[in-house]
């Protein structure tokens, strides 16, 4: 049998597949092939086949004409478009949600709830703010399971929404993978102490949280050490919003430490909480240690004296506050002569809110001349809110102003306890009002005495002060029928002519 072979034009970049057959080790035949290279073939195109591929062609029993009929695949396969076949189908890829919408979808179909149509339009927003839509625990649950992969949020504002303690761990969850969101607020929520340990966990992880409001979420003395570790242990986070919750005594002397070794807030909001006593000279002291924090909201809290003798103190050493609001902490003299010194010494800070304190004038007399007698402050805010001054002290702020213009001091206004005047006694206004109108008394009552007596009885009495026109409560007009009365017989009646017995003159100068 003759070999057969094909012929490829020189240069073409191919492959010449040469079918054949041969035996195997046990002498059955086996179908085979010889792969040509383009290396392989002579500037005529003949294949330079080697003894042995020779043999195997010509002894592989395949025809010309068979060959002829088998297929020469040329070498495409190293070309850059490849093989075009049946095979070769490509399956469309879904493309990845960043969003969380499907997922949130799925979500409230699986928990039997309604979307919230406001975070379906903005989630893809970088700000959601969700505060009063009334979502719940299972809600937020949804929420949190679409914000999982969510790319593009980065400030998220569930406040007052009942979530509960279910709802926080559910959020604290999710940021320990989100890794976008930097701004966090679920407050007034009523989380309670399950939730602070939830996010306390949470934000040991997370690292990208750097503002954080929890306030009015009924944190207790329970809660303290929670909350110490959240204030300790966290480097990332500026801001923190502990407000309008329920810290007292105890919680202040765990927290006060915990501020002292934080070395990251630069915000810290403690106001409207129950934090007196050894608490609050506690957290005052935190501030001589530490030098970071920026702004501190301690107002109604119940400091009294000395708490805020404690915070003065601090303040003579610290050097990074900038404000402090101590606003109705209930402190007296000791706090504002303690903070009096403080101003002198301190040249950090800014804003100081001292409003709604009984410190009265006297105490803002204190403080202000302080002031005045340093060549220069920090100091650019001064808040006396709903604390009267009188005009001493008024000319006294002026004088401080003239030496450092750029303070604002404001105050609850001129005024203070003024002593009422005495209201006149019903005869001398009975008499002012004859003398204004020129009415002549003994001529009106004899007109309601019908016997000419100089009595008359109460009734008529009442009648002609009315006609006078002289307008009387109950007690003055017993007062005048009292002076009435005839001692040796009461029965007879009222004795007008006794309202005769003050001149006029009396009655004007008691007046005045």
């Amino acid at each position: 049998m003759e070999s057969s072979s094909v012929i490829l034009p020189p240069g073409e970049e191919a492959q010449l597949i040469i079918p054949v057959i041969q035996e195997d080790s046990e002498g059955l035949p086996q179908n085979d092939t010889i792969a040509i290279l383009p290396g392989e073939v002579d500037t005529s195109g003949v294949p330079n086949l080697s003894d042995s591929q020779t043999d195997v062609v010509t002894a592989g029993a395949v025809t010309e004409g068979e060959l002829s009929q088998e297929q020469v695949e040329l070498g495409s396969e190293h070309s850059d478009t490849g093989w075009e076949t049946d095979l070769e189908i490509e399956e469309e890829k879904e493309e990845f949600d960043v969003s969380g919408k499907k997922v949130y979808l799925k979500a409230c179909e699986t928990m039997g709830i309604i979307p919230a149509s406001y975070f379906i339009r903005n989630i893809q927003e970088p700000q959601v703010t969700m505060h009063h839509h009334g979502i719940g625990s299972k809600g937020t649950k949804a929420i949190a399971v679409a914000l999982v992969s969510n790319t593009t949020i980065t400030g998220l504002n569930l406040a007052d929404n009942g979530i509960g303690a279910e709802g926080a761990i559910a959020i604290a969850d999710m940021l320990k993978d989100n890794c976008y969101i930097t701004k966090l607020d679920i407050s007034d929520n009523g989380i309670g102490v399950a939730g602070a340990y939830a996010m306390a966990e949470m934000l040991k992880y997370n690292t990208t949280i750097s503002e954080c409001y929890l306030r009015g979420n009924h944190f207790d003395d329970k809660a303290a050490e929670i909350i110490a570790d959240i204030i300790k242990g966290n480097l990332h986070l500026t801001c923190l919003d502990l407000s309008y919750n329920e810290l007292g005594d105890a919680a202040g002397v765990v927290i006060g430490p915990a501020i002292a070794d934080n070395e990251a807030l630069r915000t810290l909001d403690l106001s409207w909480n129950h934090i007196r006593k050894k608490g609050a000279v506690a957290v005052a002291n935190s501030l001589k240690a530490n030098q970071m924090l920026k702004d501190f909201n301690i107002s109604n809290n119940g400091f009294s004296n000395d708490g805020v003798v404690a915070l003065a103190k601090a303040l003579e050493v610290n050097s990074s506050l900038v404000e402090l609001d101590i606003s109705n902490n209930r402190f007296f003299s000791d706090g504002v002569n303690g903070l009096a010194k403080a101003l002198q010494q301190n040249d950090t800070l800014k804003i100081l809110k001292l409003g709604k304190n009984p410190i009265q004038a006297l105490g803002v007399k204190v403080i202000v001349t302080a002031l005045k007698s340093v060549s220069n402050t920090a100091l650019e805010e001064l808040d006396f809110k709903d604390i009267t001054i009188n005009p001493e002290v008024e000319k006294l702020i002026a004088e401080v102003k003239e030496v450092h213009p750029k303070i604002k001091i404001t105050h609850g206004g001129l005024g203070g306890y003024v002593k009422p005047k005495p209201k006149p006694e019903p005869i001398h206004r009975l008499i002012k009002h004859l003398d204004e109108h020129n009415i002549k008394l003994m001529d009106v009552f004899k007109k309601f005495d019908d016997e000419n007596s100089g009595f008359v009885t109460e009734p008529n009495f009442r009648e002609a002060v009315k006609f006078m026109g002289l307008k009387l409560v109950e007690s003055e007009l017993q007062k005048l029928m009292k002076m009435c009365q005839a001692e040796s017989d009461p029965a007879a009646g009222l004795h007008y002519g006794n309202l005769l017995e003050l001149p006029s003159t009396d009655a004007q100068t008691t007046e005045t």
